[in-house]
């Protein structure tokens, strides 16, 4: 089985790489077409028909990537919870295009944390979002990198170091009156850890404002609506004993 695996991963990676045409616009104003094959700090790698060459990153003028249409479906994987579907077509081209300046490239290594954190595969998920918080730390993703590893440190039970972690990563979220569908989706599994994190210290008001502040502010993951409600019913059970 685990043999299988690899070479599924290794036939997409392939298959991403033949299937795909790439530009790189030159500052001399030529365009070289081919396929993106590699990416570091230095160069970007394009497969021609005379074979790979790297070209200086500091020569490029403009990338143009054309996205597998495998990856589409990928980043879908928060709504359909098709998580082990998605990493080995994530892993593949964030692998591939590294920290090329693309949304989608950013999104695909959100969602390859997700997709690992999903499964279980904390250490997997922790190492992708501090990639993506390293190579994009002004980047869309940035706050969703926080987010998750803060939910890396719940893992670890340092609530303290998590909460300090996600207060100041979504704080400027949560002050505006309208945010993205997108957004809207990740912040109310952000508002449930972060009242995990109150809960687990004992400030259960602030607890039960994060539930609820999935169930009526953040309410697009339907999954999390039910679990914030679930736990915020849970807390008002603990207040009123103890009132």
């Amino acid at each position: 089985m685990f043999s299988k695996r690899i070479v599924s991963c290794l036939l997409l990676a392939s298959a991403l790489t033949v299937s795909a045409q790439d530009k790189l616009t030159l500052s001399s104003g030529v365009v070289q077409e081919g396929a993106i094959v590699k990416v570091d700090a230095n160069n970007v790698t394009l497969r021609m028909a005379a074979g790979e060459i790297a070209f200086p990153r500091k020569d490029i003028t403009k990338i143009e990537i054309k996205k597998p249409a495998e990856v589409d479906a990928a980043l879908k994987a928060p709504e359909t919870k098709k998580f082990a579907e998605a990493i080995p077509v994530l892993k593949a081209v964030t692998e591939r295009y590294l920290n090329l300046p693309e949304p989608w490239v950013q999104q695909a290594w959100a969602v390859l944390g997700d997709s690992q954190a999903a499964s279980g595969q904390w250490t997997a998920a922790i190492t992708t979002y501090t990639k993506l918080l390293e190579m994009f730390p002004q980047g869309a993703y940035a706050v969703k990198a926080k987010v998750g590893l803060s939910q890396g440190l719940v893992q670890e039970k340092k609530y303290g170091d998590a909460q300090k972690l996600l207060e100041t990563a979504i704080e400027p979220l949560r002050k505006q009156l309208i945010v993205s569908p997108e957004e809207n989706f990740f912040l109310g599994t952000a508002m449930i850890v972060l009242g995990d994190c109150y809960q687990q210290q004992g400030e259960l008001a602030k607890a039960l404002d994060c539930y609820l502040s999935t169930v009526v502010l953040y309410y697009r993951d339907e999954n999390a609506v039910r679990e914030a409600q679930k736990k915020a019913d849970e807390v008002k059970a603990k207040l009123k004993s103890s009132a």
